[in-house]
């Protein structure tokens, strides 16, 4: 081992990228007597495999780990370094961390400590999180765009083969020997991260891989956010509200997202009292899909469901969705239930049909669901990662905005099913169930959207036929027509 030399290693695949990080380490005051080496690592399997290949590649005795678009701007970034690592119980250093890890392992959801450059979607500039105590404060974990190591530690190639969660287990790993992991004070950010969207299509299993793997939270159940939109629903939604805090699955935050109200909405929420309902208001009334969104936004755990202000759930709901859900194949993104429909005039239906073979309501359903829809928005229990590969609700579709985001996630995700009624829906003449003509509208887009699908499983036909044959039962034909002729134009 050589103790004078350095070694920085990236996992690469983007040569514009690496030309510039490798622009910024040349650039690096280094101390004298000390040498500079560059490993790099292309093909990568995953993040810890290609670390644990440099790392036995080089004798350097301290390396430098780091994503490809992080830029070092400190010039004496490696005297910082070096200074910090003449304490032998400092094992790992990082830019960002957390003093202390959320139970969910999760670094965002509680206190980070560092500074950073940061340019991506949300924010570009100097990201100031919390200050660090003294001249390096001890956490629990650091953010893996930076990690500089003073002792080789196998990565966790055996439990993490994708590119999440790496840095997570390997602050673990370094403190389970008995070494601190810690983030400098910094006058001024010593890098430059260029991490623009983040790709979170294996995230969330890699992040129940460390959970495990750790014992992390084991303590505690999976949490649920559960989002009920309302709009001058004062009259109604106490009724919904107390039928989630009934749930015999306690471990949930309950969103509610009032969309505008002009009534009392605010003071029914205000006096049911429970530490897990939060009330968010918005200035003005966006629509229920946008006030979904809101909510999705906001909200803290892995798992998203909805409810409506005039619907009730059973008390077994959310219990029964969670261990579907908890035991389901990883690729499965959704779980619904059957709900029984309180329509107006006393009509009543259980949905979807129970006619409709099993083995059409589960699984790969994209092809079943093109031909009408099966999942309203207060039966869906969505994990998290579905919403950050497909998006949200469309907030330009005047109804059955949830159909076209069933249809998104069934292109990508499995889908399970409970036969079993677990939600009473109830209709009114306010409700955007009764929406006649945004219905059939909506339907048009759909179809145009779908066209190339809905003629590849030959159901084309079929589709527009059905919207022509509504048309006509609500005297709505000739606009519906006009309509659905400058949708299929397009």
């Amino acid at each position: 081992m050589d103790a004078k030399k350095i070694c920085f290693i990236m996992c690469v695949n983007d040569e514009q990228y690496l030309q510039e990080a490798m622009y910024y380490i040349k650039r690096l005051h280094v101390p004298q007597g000390y040498t500079i080496d560059i490993l790099t690592v292309e093909e990568a399997s995953g993040m810890a495999a290609g670390y644990n290949e440099a790392m036995q590649s080089s004798d350097a005795k301290y390396k430098v780990y780091l994503h490809q678009d992080v830029m070092i701007v400190e010039v004496k970034f490696l005297e910082y370094m070096l200074n910090i690592f003449e304490d032998p119980k400092v094992g790992m250093i990082g830019m960002v961390g957390s003093p202390e890890l959320p139970e969910n392992g999760v670094m965002w959801y509680g206190e980070r400590i560092g500074r950073l450059y940061t340019s991506n979607i949300y924010l570009m500039g100097d990201a100031i999180m919390g200050e660090v105590q003294g001249d390096y404060q001890s956490v629990e974990a650091i953010d893996g765009l930076l990690m500089a190591t003073q002792y080789d530690i196998p990565w966790r190639e055996d439990v993490f083969q994708k590119w999440d969660f790496y840095d997570v287990s390997q602050s673990f790993e370094f403190r389970k020997r008995g070494y601190e992991v810690i983030v400098p004070k910094m006058e001024k950010p010593w890098c430059i991260h260029d991490d623009g969207v983040m790709n979170l299509e294996n995230y969330y299993e890699e992040r129940k891989k460390f959970l495990r793997e750790y014992e992390w939270g084991k303590q505690q159940k999976e949490k649920v956010s559960i989002i009920i939109p309302t709009y001058n629903r004062a009259h109604l939604i106490e009724r919904s509200i107390r039928s989630i805090l009934n749930q015999t699955y306690e471990d949930f935050e309950l969103l509610i997202v009032d969309d505008g109200s002009t009534d009392n909405t605010k003071e029914v929420v205000e006096g049911i009292v429970d530490a897990r309902i939060r009330y968010i208001s918005c200035a003005t009334n966006g629509g229920a899909a946008k006030a979904r969104n809101v909510g999705i936004a906001e909200a803290k755990y892995d798992y998203i469901a909805f409810q409506d202000s005039d619907d009730e759930w059973h008390p077994d709901k959310l219990e029964k969705q969670m261990k579907v859900m908890e035991t389901a194949s990883p690729d499965t993104g959704l779980v619904y239930c059957e709900y029984h429909y309180n329509g107006l005039n006393g009509m009543e239906d259980i949905c979807p049909d129970q006619k409709i073979p099993l083995e059409q309501k589960r699984g790969n359903i994209f092809p079943q669901l093109l031909a009408g829809n099966m999942i309203g928005t207060p039966v869906m229990l969505v994990k998290r990662e579905c919403f950050d590969k497909v998006g949200g609700f469309n907030e330009n579709f005047p109804c059955m905005e949830d159909y076209e985001l069933v249809l998104r996630i069934a292109r990508e995700y499995r889908i399970e099913f409970i036969p079993e009624v677990l939600l009473e829906v109830h209709a009114n003449y306010q409700s955007v169930t009764n929406n006649l003509e945004g219905f059939l509208t909506t339907r048009c887009i759909l179809a145009g959207a779908y066209k190339k699908e809905l003629l590849e499983y030959g159901m084309f036909d079929i589709i527009v036929g059905s919207i022509i044959d509504k048309a006509k039962e609500f005297n709505l034909l000739e606009s519906i027509v006009k309509y659905l002729e400058a949708v299929m134009a397009k």
